[in-house]
């Protein structure tokens, strides 16, 4: 759980490497994503939430980074 506690927290400083809304709950709900996408090598099983992410953070002013494209994704 601590890998896809550490992956998730780079995915969202990834999409939005200076927002100030809060994290924790995308946190969890990305884990939470991981654990669910059952899978082997299916990379984007926290995509809606990278995207809520994105959205709320974007909706607060905050800057996005063009995130879909990256081969992390």
């Amino acid at each position: 759980a601590l890998v896809q506690a550490q992956t998730c927290l780079q995915l969202l400083t990834l999409v939005a490497p200076e927002c100030t809304v809060p994290q924790e709950p995308f946190l969890l709900s990305c884990q939470a994503d991981m654990a669910a996408c059952v899978e082997p090598g299916r990379r984007n099983c926290s995509c809606a939430t990278l995207s809520e992410y994105s959205r709320q953070c974007s909706m607060a002013g905050q800057p996005v980074s063009s995130w879909r494209g990256l081969a992390l994704l």
